[in-house]
């Protein structure tokens, strides 16, 4: 994860170290369909939990995007299985100044 953000920071600054700044992120998760589930069920109800997901993404922003975690002051996030695609994870992110 680490990684990933750092490259793709590498075009422009996007890291401020100022505690005033929120952070609105937007997490999608897409896995795989397990082969031994039925095709009507949709939902992605599986582990691991989302709730998990999402924290080990902001454990792994934190210190690249954001100086502390604490500032994110929105979270947006889902998992379901792919559909047209591969597995993986795509991430929004956008500083908030009110």
């Amino acid at each position: 994860m680490a990684s990933e953000a750092q490259r793709a920071l590498e075009s422009g600054a996007f890291y401020e170290d100022d505690q005033r700044i929120g952070y609105e992120i937007e997490l999608t998760f897409v896995f795989e369909r397990p082969k031994s589930q039925p095709r009507k069920w949709t939902l992605n109800t599986k582990r691991p939990d989302l709730d998990k997901l999402v924290r080990a993404v902001l454990d792994g922003l934190t210190g690249i995007i954001f100086p502390d975690d604490s500032q994110v002051v929105r979270i947006v996030a889902d998992k379901r299985y792919a559909k047209d695609e591969g597995p993986g994870l795509a991430v929004a992110v956008r500083k908030r100044r009110d």
